[in-house]
């Protein structure tokens, strides 16, 4: 009788329905002010929630050119948590961790 070899490694599925999903819109904040990234992250979420919804990509840079650290990373992450929740089903850092992928509602 034969028998199936086990693997020698486990297999680890990498795949991120959020992550890998086409995006529907990019949003550039660089060079925003923390308050501008507000309103623009808010209006452009409550706009693509109206529209039926859709993955959005909004870039906030890694905070390196700030002398505070990551302002609008923070602020972003912040906002799709809290204010926005009713809009976002669901948010993740992107693979760089510059930015942030969001499934609107």
């Amino acid at each position: 009788m034969s028998r199936k070899a086990k693997p020698r490694f486990p297999t680890f599925d990498t795949r991120d329905d959020l992550l890998d999903a086409p995006v529907a819109d990019t949003i550039d904040l660089h060079g925003f002010s923390a308050a501008d990234a507000e309103h623009t992250v808010r209006k452009v979420v409550e706009n693509w929630h109206r529209r039926g919804g859709g993955v959005l990509y909004f870039i906030t840079g890694k905070g390196k050119g700030s002398v505070a650290g990551p302002v609008l990373k923070r602020k972003v992450a912040a906002l799709l948590k809290r204010d926005l929740s009713a809009y976002v089903a669901e948010h993740a850092p992107d693979d760089a961790g510059g930015g942030f992928k969001v499934r609107v509602r």
